[in-house]
C-alpha cells in the first residue's frame, strides 16, 4: 500500500462491509477474489466469495498491479 493512502478498516471490518454490500465503504476498498483473479467495489451484486478466498487492497490500480482485473 503507498504511504500516501489511508489505512485499510480491519479485516472483520472488510468482510462484514462486503457481505452487507454496504454503500459507507465505496471508496474506501476493493475485495479482490484470489479464485477468479477478479476485484471489485464494497457493493457488488456479484454472489460473494468465501473469506478465506479474498484479500483487499485501498486502490484499483494496487488490485490490477497484483495481477486482477475490474469486476464486469
Amino acid at each position: 500500500m503507498s504511504p500516501y493512502n489511508n489505512p485499510l478498516p480491519p479485516r472483520p471490518e472488510m468482510i462484514r462491509a462486503m457481505f452487507g454490500s454496504d454503500s459507507a465503504y465505496e471508496g474506501v476498498f476493493f475485495t479482490e477474489v484470489k479464485t477468479t483473479g477478479i476485484f471489485c467495489r464494497p457493493t457488488c451484486g456479484a454472489r460473494k466469495p468465501k473469506p478465506e478466498n479474498v484479500e483487499f487492497f485501498s486502490l484499483a490500480n494496487e488490485a490490477m498491479a497484483a495481477g486482477y482485473r475490474p469486476c464486469l
